[in-house]
């Protein structure tokens, strides 16, 4: 006969089929969990605000006192290898330069010093008891500082080779330290913007305190400045004096050299190069004249030669020109015309007429004598003219040759001059410099290159706590840090919530749901109870749920025997034995529950019932059946207390007597319903499994581990020859409708409507 649900079997080694994995977190899912979980928050959300808020309204309030710098133009520029350290700011990093100069530990040492700011509690605080401590240990126990102070005692026996360095007042330096970071901890110098304005900003307790730190500290700023470049422009001055003698005298030595050259050379008077091209330019022009004259007294030679051999003088242009020819020309013209008159006259034959052949004969005599003299005269301007173009040439070519030698000479002689004018301009620069940074050692000569355009005034509220800045932070922080407590909160519950996960991870099925009943006064005594006085409630409806699942399989047999166990104490075993016990009996069985736990029964306490006389004595052969079976007051259940505990109880369990009292109960009850101890606790849990025909496992819902419920489970299956499934008890309703799990909606609020509480 077997009372185990429709399902494999879940014996040893038996499981339930693999089941996929449950879907990841969705949006519904986390606002479930921030619901469930919203105690958590707001106790969370609430301890940040008031931590917040206690924070911002206990701290001792500060005071922010803020001036403000303007870099502007530099009025004197000095030598251009100093002026770069004064020169007004340009870019981003030369403001930035300022604002490191600004957060200097030198310059706060300078503020410290003239406002006496070693003697402020809040800069330079009295020794603690922590630090009264720290020098205790330090003197008592030096190993606990043998890191630091060895390498302070290396360091000083480095430089002076003894400890402590003469002089020296370690605890002194330890103070002007402290103070000084304390200072620059409150002291903030950024620029505005892209400007030449730099904000200077200093915080104190104090309104009057930081005020006066930030106008000292511009103070102190400018005035170092000032210094700087009055120390700067001394400087500068005794090295240009002694710098400037030793110039002008390479500037002498220089001159002398170039002198010397353009004597050895001969380039004395101006730019010889210049002179000797301008020589061969006006020589190229008369060597062209001197050329043409050649070639028209060449052509005139010609032509009076071919004149001359032709006879026809006339085309002669130098004849034309003599005028001793033209004379001849007419003589000998008025000798034919008077030769033409006498032969008209006289004849051929006429004396006189011999006498002009004669003389016409002279005259053409000196006509050609003149025009040989005029050839000649032809042939030696040619010659002349040759000659000259030849002289020309042989000047040019000595021109040449001297521009040659002149260039030659002219660049050794600019490189001398360009040293010299460099010499010059560097002198004059020494000079000048020289000057101005004379002039600048005038303290009235000095004028200021950054200039204080807003002073720094007593600040009236506070800069810190911003009250409603912090506690807003803390509403922010609390509510985000909220969210992964509430995560943490969820992961660190063991228990389990879902039928889904127990079958996953046990292999048994969910036999029921059974709801945690609260109320004032209702204990486990008044619970037993409370499926009689209240049928119809949801705790009601669990047991009855749960026997229809046990008399599903096997309604028309039901003499079994069933065994409620749990992995410990607390888990409500005894209430759900005693409560399905109940339930069966209204329905018309004929039931009897066994309180097999001796050392600690509860059943008799429950009903009311005496424990004096019951199952340790039955089958330890003290007492008959009838002798121990108990009436149940509010229904028809037989009860059988667990009786007087005696250390061999439990040895009597795995005897043979135990199965005869469980054959006996059989042929009198339908069901045998017994309530064992802690299964993890005691031994007899697992004798009573194994002697029983099916076994319960009894779970608290968010309660019992995991791995404890596994691990019972696991021995469960083991011992008992069935294994029914598992209950989960004191299922919060309200909690558990929070859940997305697939039973989530069994109490959710539209199935509450058909339970009365």
């Amino acid at each position: 006969m077997d009372m185990s649900l429709d399902r494999p079997e879940s014996g040893r080694g038996s499981a339930m089929p693999h089941q996929p994995a449950r879907d990841g977190m969705n949006i519904n899912a986390f606002l479930r969990l921030l619901w469930r979980r919203k105690i958590l928050i707001l106790a969370t959300i609430l301890l940040s605000v008031t931590s917040a808020a206690s924070y911002a309204f206990l701290a001792t309030p500060r005071y922010e006192a803020d001036a403000q710098l303007l870099f502007e133009p530099a009025a004197n520029l000095v030598a251009e290898n100093i002026a770069t350290l004064d020169r007004e700011p340009q870019d981003e990093a030369a403001v930035l330069s300022q604002v490191g100069i600004l957060q200097s530990r030198e310059l706060a040492q300078r503020v410290i010093d003239k406002l006496q700011l070693q003697n402020v509690e809040e800069l330079n605080p009295k020794e603690e008891s922590s630090g009264q401590l720290f020098a205790f240990l330090g003197k008592t126990v030096p190993w606990l500082f043998a890191g630091d102070a060895g390498a302070a005692q290396r360091d000083a026996r480095s430089t002076t080779g003894q400890w402590p360095p003469p002089g020296a007042d370690p605890e002194q330096g330890s103070r002007e330290t402290r103070v000084i970071e304390a200072f620059l901890s409150r002291l903030n110098v950024s620029p505005v913007g892209r400007s030449r304005v730099v904000e200077l900003k200093f915080t104190a307790e104090d309104p009057e305190l930081a005020a006066t730190v930030a106008n000292t500290l511009t103070e102190m700023f400018l005035l170092t400045r000032f210094e700087h470049r009055l120390q700067y422009a001394r400087q500068a001055s005794d090295w240009l004096a002694s710098h400037a003698q030793q110039i002008k005298a390479d500037v002498e030595q220089t001159e002398s050299t170039l002198e010397n050259y353009r004597k050895e050379h001969n380039l004395l008077q101006g730019d010889k190069v210049m002179l000797l091209s301008q020589q061969i330019t006006e020589l190229n022009k008369e060597i062209m004249t001197a050329s043409h004259d050649r070639a028209i007294a060449e052509a005139e030679l010609a032509q009076a030669k071919l004149v001359a051999k032709s006879g026809n003088i006339e085309n002669l242009n130098q004849v034309l020109e003599s005028s001793l020819i033209q004379r001849l020309r007419e003589e000998e013209i008025g000798l034919e015309r008077a030769e033409a008159e006498m032969n008209e006259r006289y004849g051929p034959r006429y004396p006189q007429m011999l006498e002009f052949k004669a003389a016409k004969q002279r005259f053409q005599e000196k006509v050609r004598s003149e025009v040989n003299k005029i050839i000649q005269a032809l042939e030696e301007r040619v010659q002349v003219s040759r000659l000259r173009e030849q002289d020309l040439d042989r000047n040019l070519a000595s021109l040449k040759q001297q521009v040659g030698d002149a260039n030659t000479a002219s660049v050794r002689l600019r490189t001398l001059e360009r040293d010299v004018e460099a010499s010059r301009l560097l002198l004059e620069k020494f000079m000048t410099s020289f000057m101005e940074m004379s002039a600048q050692q005038d303290v009235h000569s000095q004028m200021p290159q950054a200039s204080v355009i807003s002073k720094a005034s007593a600040p009236e509220h506070p800069s810190f706590p911003r009250k409603g800045l912090v506690i807003f932070l803390g509403l922010v922080g609390g509510t985000i840090s909220s969210f992964p407590l509430a995560f943490a909160a969820e992961a660190m519950g063991s228990g389990y919530r879902s039928a889904e996960d127990v079958e996953f991870d046990t292999g048994l099925p969910v036999l029921a749901h059974v709801p945690k009943v609260e109320g004032r006064g209702l204990t486990g005594r008044n619970l037993a109870w409370y499926c009689v006085s209240k049928p119809d409630s949801v705790f009601t409806e669990a047991i009855r749920l749960l026997c229809a699942r046990l008399l599903a399989s096997t309604p028309y047999d039901l003499h079994q025997s069933i065994v409620f166990v749990s992995s410990k104490a607390g888990e409500g075993k005894t209430t759900i034995t005693l409560a399905v016990a109940r339930a069966l009996a209204r329905a018309g069985r004929k039931v009897v529950v066994v309180d097999a736990d001796f050392r600690c029964g509860k059943v008799a306490a429950m009903l009311d019932l005496r424990r004096e006389m019951g199952l340790a004595e039955l089958i330890a052969g003290a007492a008959r059946l009838d002798d121990v079976i108990q009436q149940d007051r509010g229904s028809a259940v037989d009860v059988i207390a667990s009786g007087a505990y005696a250390s061999e109880s439990a040895d009597d369990l795995s005897r043979e007597c135990f199965p005869v009292v469980l054959q006996d109960l059989h042929s009198r009850y339908d069901v045998v319903l017994i309530d064992a101890p802690p299964f993890l606790a005691l031994s007899s849990a697992s004798v009573l499994a194994a002697k029983a025909d099916l076994t319960i496992v009894v779970a608290g819902w968010s309660t019992t581990p995991r791995q404890v419920l596994r691990y019972t489970v696991e021995q469960v299956q083991r011992a008992a020859p069935r294994v029914a499934g598992v209950v989960l008890n004191k299922v919060n309703i309200n909690k558990n409708s929070q859940y997305d799990y697939g039973d989530s909606s069994m109490f959710g609020p539209e199935a509450r409507k058909y339970y009365v509480q």
